[in-house]
């Protein structure tokens, strides 16, 4: 069996986020998250997803990709988020090419098919507690105004990534915090 499925549900909807990472746009559908919330990461674009009961999220579940390019995303994400497996459903739905899904997708659509994919969620439990995740993240009033610049870094992350490799990248990351 190939790589499971990639659920996401923040910047990495965009189909030129995707592009700027693996100059491609893998297949996709739309897909629903149940007991879990997509909060907003304080001071950056992109979301952090914890656990929420009776919360729900709609995103997008990548098909096809390949195991370098989930070691890549992998990276991308980093130690804010850990991958786990968790229990998605599948829309029927066609997606609309290029774009995250409605937000009154999760009314409009039937989402029935149970999936297992992997799901980047926030590492930090505390985090929601000291307000680091708060609220709710929206795609268009969060990514959408530094859209061009995150996929202008987006390009530099994924060449110096392919350039020198994910230890010295990983390394590089270490030296530059400290």
């Amino acid at each position: 069996m190939g790589t499971p499925p990639l659920f996401l549900y923040g910047s990495l909807q965009s189909e030129e986020v995707l592009k700027a990472f693996l100059q491609r746009v893998p297949s996709y559908s739309y897909a629903l998250l149940d007991g879990f919330h997509r909060y907003e990461a304080s001071g950056r674009p992109y979301p952090g997803l914890r656990p929420l009961a009776g919360a729900r999220v709609v995103g997008i579940l990548l098909d096809d990709l390949t195991p370098g390019e989930m070691e890549l995303l992998d990276w991308f994400e980093g130690s804010d988020y850990t991958r786990q497996t968790l229990t998605v459903h599948r829309s029927s739905a066609a997606a609309i090419f290029g774009t995250p899904p409605p937000s009154d997708a999760e009314h409009r659509f039937s989402f029935s098919e149970a999936v297992e994919a992997h799901v980047y969620v926030w590492a930090s439990e505390e985090d929601v507690a000291n307000g680091v995740l708060s609220g709710s993240w929206d795609y268009h009033a969060k990514l959408v105004p530094v859209m061009e610049a995150y996929v202008d870094n987006c390009r530099k992350l994924a060449v110096q990534y392919k350039e020198e490799g994910p230890a010295r990248m990983a390394q590089n990351l270490v030296t530059e915090s400290s």
